[in-house]
């Protein structure tokens, strides 16, 4: 799960994270990324994730990363992406983006080597790619009971960024970033205190299966 916080105007802490929301590896960014024909955003998924491809696993993004590029490059390396999509990335699939849909259809296309697009109309329209779903859906019932039907690649996207999430919202309680720290201050301290804070928060969830915490 990439992640990223912003420091200054200029700069920002990306990170990649697991599933209990452990961060496994970050990169700071100077606004010096760029790279011609390779986008910010696919360059540091790449870098981020090189020590962890090439073994069937999944990444999950957002729409900052995700792009088709981005979904190519992670195939060639014997791994899946799933995320929700912009939709002025380069290569979507133009019947899938302008597709005018009513609450609950879905319009998706698959290219020939298995990247799907598909929009999904749920109270806005949800755009999203994957390399591990087809158009299938299932069953749910939502937040009133109701039974409700949604498309799988919604439902595990969800679920997967349902981590960041908890992991952004315990970040936001005690942040110790102040406006007129220096940008270097603000890196040091992302890192050192929330980063390193929320890594032992997760670690000692892991260990004795606690999910609420005191202080003391």
């Amino acid at each position: 799960f990439p992640t990223r916080r912003s420091s200054d105007l200029v700069l920002g802490v990306f990170g990649l994270g697991v599933n209990n929301g452990y961060t496994i590896c970050f990169k700071i960014y100077a606004g010096q990324e760029s790279v011609p024909g390779v986008g910010v955003s696919t360059k540091i998924v790449m870098e981020l994730a090189e020590d962890y491809l090439d073994k069937g696993r999944t990444m999950y993004t957002d729409n900052w990363y995700t792009s088709v590029t981005l979904a190519n490059q992670l195939l060639n390396r014997s791994t899946n992406l799933v995320g929700t999509l912009r939709s002025n990335r380069k290569f979507n699939p133009v019947s899938v983006v302008k597709a005018k849909l009513k609450k609950g259809e879905i319009m998706s296309s698959q290219s020939q080597n298995n990247i799907v697009v598909l929009k999904w109309k749920d109270k806005r329209d949800v755009l999203m790619l994957s390399t591990k779903h087809k158009n299938n859906t299932v069953v749910v019932n939502n937040k009133r009971g109701k039974q409700v039907v949604k498309p799988q690649m919604v439902i595990d996207y969800n679920k997967a960024k349902g981590y960041v999430d908890i992991c952004d919202l315990r970040s936001s309680y005690h942040s110790p970033l102040r406006r007129s720290l220096k940008w270097y201050r603000k890196v040091m301290f992302e890192i050192l205190l929330n980063t390193c804070l929320l890594n032992a928060m997760s670690l000692y969830t892991a260990v004795t299966s606690k999910t609420k915490h005191t202080q003391h």
